[in-house]
């Protein structure tokens, strides 16, 4: 979700059977959501896997990749690694521009399991600047994460608005009265 005063261009919008992306450029800052459906976390096709590699390739500066990658590695803190999460642990690895900003906490709770699907990076030219966390439960499985920044954020101006009220009063107007105690 990108706050509405923020001024941003839609970049890059996919929905393949593999994943789902969303590439957003606020300033010179790339932001991409992506969203990877569950049914092939223990075995990453060479779909899954295209997909990937496509995400990472896409920036190596001033880039932060966040989104339910659906993929468990105990780098982002998950109780186990499933395959998808070791073949991007190892993608990460091998490109070495992308640092994970989860924090010690999971992004899931479902029937009573801590897990943490969702990943969250960025290039290492701005990871240090950037904070991430989770927070509350709402009715949904997966907590919010909050990603904050310490650069200024482009703003849309706000367009000065003038409200007109044409109709005729309703009623009669009448001084107010005061009362006095004796």
């Amino acid at each position: 979700m990108v706050r509405q005063d923020w001024d941003f261009t839609i970049i890059r919008s996919t929905m393949k059977k593999a994943a789902e992306t969303l590439s957003i450029k606020i300033g010179d800052l790339l932001i991409t959501n992506v969203y990877f459906p569950p049914r092939s976390s223990d075995s990453p096709t060479a779909e899954v896997r295209e997909e990937v590699l496509q995400i990472l390739d896409m920036e190596d500066r001033k880039h932060i990749l966040t989104g339910d990658w659906n993929a468990h590695s105990s780098a982002w803190h998950s109780h186990k690694t499933d395959e998808r999460g070791s073949m991007i642990e190892d993608e990460l690895d091998s490109r070495g521009n992308h640092v994970i900003l989860n924090e010690n906490t999971f992004t899931r709770a479902a029937t009573g399991i801590l897990s943490s699907p969702d990943i969250t990076m960025a290039t290492a030219d701005i990871a240090s600047r950037a904070t991430w966390h989770t927070c509350g439960v709402v009715n949904t499985d997966h907590l919010p994460i909050i990603i904050a920044m310490d650069s200024e954020i482009p703003k849309r101006e706000k367009p000065k608005r003038v409200i007109c009220n044409y109709r005729k009063p309703t009623g009669r107007v009448s001084k107010p009265t005061s009362r006095r105690g004796s």
